[in-house]
């Protein structure tokens, strides 16, 4: 059972909520990522990763995705080193979703 199993999800949620405790598979790996996608239907390719991290990041990339990086300013350079959109403030994330 998920960890995520416990906790009341939000039904929008419901049936897709992933975890890499599932596949036995972690990040900077893309299988968490692919087997998201596999499962509700959509190609990798039309698919958008919000990430904060590094392997996050990486993994958002490898699974040949959109890759959103959120930090803050001092961390903007090393997210942006993977050639990822950078946002500080998730007011932002709308219009960064609906551009996709």
């Amino acid at each position: 059972m998920s960890q995520f199993a416990r906790i009341p999800a939000v039904p929008r949620f419901e049936g897709r909520i992933f975890s890499s405790y599932e596949i036995g598979s972690w990040k900077p790996a893309p299988d968490l990522f692919l087997y998201a996608a596999k499962n509700m239907g959509v190609q990798p390719s039309f698919c958008t990763v919000v990430e904060d991290s590094v392997l996050g990041v990486r993994a958002g990339v490898a699974a040949s995705m959109r890759v959103l990086g959120y930090t803050n300013q001092s961390e903007a350079t090393l997210l942006e080193s993977f050639g990822v959109t950078i946002f500080d403030s998730m007011c932002q994330l709308p219009c960064l979703v609906s551009y996709h």
